[in-house]
């Protein structure tokens, strides 16, 4: 979504275009620094951190359509993650900001999402792509209930 590649930067108004025009807009875990400085949902600051491991155990609504549809994302699905449950420390001071999955422990949001105009802006702040390259069945499920919002 963002890059520190200069000639790549503008793509940001590209996507929030996107999601204004009715599209959902799949943010996967960006670099802290480079996402602070220009974030596409307002009001979510990033933090590196190494605090959540793949223990930190994970508070998600079970009646949020990201978990029920059309794959049912059970809790056995957070079980068995490589390494990292999230590479950051997420606050959001944003009204109207949805935030369907946190850490138990203190609350750090793992996804937030937020409508603009017609459309969506999620940012997942969880470390998927080990999983997905572990090919964890529970992250594949929660990927592909992503995608077909």
């Amino acid at each position: 979504a963002l890059s520190l590649d200069p000639k790549l930067q503008n793509a940001q108004d590209d996507l929030r275009r996107f999601a204004e025009q009715g599209g959902h807009v799949i943010i996967l875990p960006q670099d802290t620094e480079r996402w602070n400085a220009d974030p596409l949902i307002q009001g979510l600051k990033l933090h590196t951190s190494q605090s959540y491991d793949e223990s930190a155990v994970v508070d998600a609504d079970s009646t949020h359509r990201y978990f029920m549809t059309p794959n049912v994302v059970q809790r056995s699905d957070w079980d068995d993650w490589l390494w990292f449950r999230s590479y950051a420390s997420a606050e959001i001071n944003s009204p109207g900001v949805e935030i369907p999955a946190r850490v138990k422990k203190d609350g750090n949001p793992l996804i937030v999402s937020q409508s603009m105009g017609a459309g969506r802006i999620t940012y997942i702040n969880l470390a998927l792509q080990p999983q997905l390259l572990n090919v964890h069945p529970g992250a594949f499920r929660l990927l592909a209930n992503l995608l077909s919002y």
